[in-house]
């Protein structure tokens, strides 16, 4: 299961995960994801429709 999420002004702290978890940050610029999308490099469905919707909201 993937989760996405966009955020702004944040500040990185330690992770506070259950052993059980695996969970990866991968922090991206906005120029960077346009970069991995017009080139195809990111083509996860749900992804794209969460960076579809993003982008509807924010601009």
């Amino acid at each position: 299961m993937h989760h996405l999420f966009a955020a702004a002004g944040l500040t990185a702290t330690k992770q506070n995960i259950d052993n059980s978890e695996q969970i990866e940050v991968h922090k991206v610029s906005m120029k960077d994801l346009n970069n991995l999308v017009k080139s195809g490099e990111f083509k996860h469905g749900a992804g794209l429709a969460a960076i579809l919707r993003y982008k509807l909201i924010v601009d």
